[in-house]
C-alpha cells in the first residue's frame, strides 16, 4: 500500500530512522537506536538493509565505508536502512525505477 505524500514533502514520522544532531566534537560508541515509531517497521527496514547491502555494490560500499568508521554492524545497518529510506521516497515521490549501478 502506498500512501499520499503529505502536503508538507515531509516523510511521514513513523518512516523516519531518528537522525540525533548533536553539536560540539562528540564521538559515541556505544548510543542505542531511537526507539521511537513501528518496531515491526524498524525490524522490516534493517532486515531490508542487510540484503539490500548483500546484493547492491552501492549499499555494500556505504555499509563497508560505515564499518571502516568504526560503527558495530547494527549501527552500520541502521544507517543504510535510513539510506534505503531515503531511496525508496526519491523512487516514490518522483517515480523513477532502482538504478542497480
Amino acid at each position: 500500500m502506498i500512501l499520499p505524500i503529505p502536503p508538507s514533502g515531509r516523510t511521514p514520522a513513523s518512516t523516519k530512522i531518528r537522525i540525533i544532531l548533536i553539536t560540539g566534537n562528540f564521538q559515541a560508541k556505544t548510543t542505542h537506536m531511537s526507539k521511537r515509531g513501528s518496531r515491526v517497521l524498524r525490524y522490516a527496514l534493517v532486515n531490508a538493509a542487510w540484503n539490500v547491502v548483500r546484493n547492491n555494490a552501492t549499499f555494500k560500499a556505504y555499509y563497508n565505508a560505515k564499518r571502516a568508521e568504526g560503527r558495530s554492524h547494527y549501527n552500520a545497518l541502521g544507517h543504510c536502512a535510513g539510506k534505503l529510506v531515503r531511496v525508496i521516497w526519491k523512487m516514490l515521490t518522483d517515480e523513477v525505477e532502482f538504478n542497480l549501478e
